[in-house]
């Protein structure tokens, strides 16, 4: 499951915006050769919505992301691999993403929610990383 939204992120972030750059390029040289008032309008509507379009793949490569982080905390947590604390603080901080993302992009959140909303993810990822450098995962006991 975690391997599919990473999939799914990878997918929407190459492919999609990529794609959609190329539309966005495409508009811009024809905004450029549009002579008629009616094009022209139809070409910055057209424009307008490309340049939209392309925060909204990024909220959803996000929300894939944070699909996907939310299955390893919750597996430390399971396992017990690492302290239980530490494996909580994961999994609240993703799915405090996960509820902050589709919110964002229906339009109900802007500006800086969105960001502050990563740093309890950034603390669990630095303290993470830093306890498996020093310490280590826990084997478990029934092997």
């Amino acid at each position: 499951m975690a391997m599919c939204c990473r999939v799914s992120e990878g997918i929407v972030i190459a492919g999609i915006a990529a794609l959609m750059t190329l539309s966005l390029l495409s508009v811009a040289m024809e905004s450029t050769a549009a002579a008629a008032d009616a094009d022209a309008v139809a070409v910055n509507t057209l424009g307008a919505l490309l340049m939209k379009m392309g925060d909204w793949t990024g909220v959803i490569a996000a929300t894939c992301f944070a699909l996907g982080s939310t299955l390893f905390p919750y597996l430390f947590l399971r396992g017990r691999i690492i302290p239980v604390s530490l494996a909580w603080l994961g999994v609240l901080t993703s799915l405090l993403i996960l509820e902050v993302l589709p919110l964002r992009l229906a339009g109900f959140i802007e500006g800086p929610v969105t960001y502050f909303s990563w740093l309890p993810m950034l603390a669990f990822e630095m303290a993470l990383a830093l306890w498996l450098l020093i310490k280590g995962a826990a084997i478990p006991q029934n092997l």
